[in-house]
């Protein structure tokens, strides 16, 4: 399905960034948000998406010296491109602000007293 280097953003999106951010989100789902698995699963998406933005950013820069190699022709790199900047804005944005709304929570709610 996913082979060769036209379709390396994609492989890197997924096993770095995606695969990730869903283990985090199981792992932290239905614990109360005063825990700390909140507060460290906020952390953890936070740094998946800095990680994943700084991943897509180099990677940007690499496919024109792949195009120059002849790995890949000019018209994969322009789509290559465009692919990468969806990736590059939208998944380390939807990942943050989640990860940003876990830290909120675990600042914002207190232990109940029973």
């Amino acid at each position: 399905m996913f082979s060769g280097v036209e379709n390396l953003h994609i492989i890197i999106s997924i096993s770095l960034g995606l695969f990730p951010a869903i283990f985090v989100l199981f792992w932290v789902k239905g614990e109360n948000p005063w825990a700390w698995e909140s507060l460290i699963a906020g952390i953890l998406l936070v740094m998946i998406a800095t990680f994943h933005l700084g991943i897509m950013t180099n990677l940007s820069d690499a496919f024109p010296l792949f195009a120059e190699n002849g790995h890949v022709s000019e018209e994969q790199v322009l789509v290559a491109l465009d692919e990468i900047k969806l990736w590059a804005l939208m998944f380390p944005a939807v990942v943050g602000a989640i990860g940003a709304n876990f830290i909120t929570g675990w600042f914002q709610s207190s232990r109940p007293n029973d």
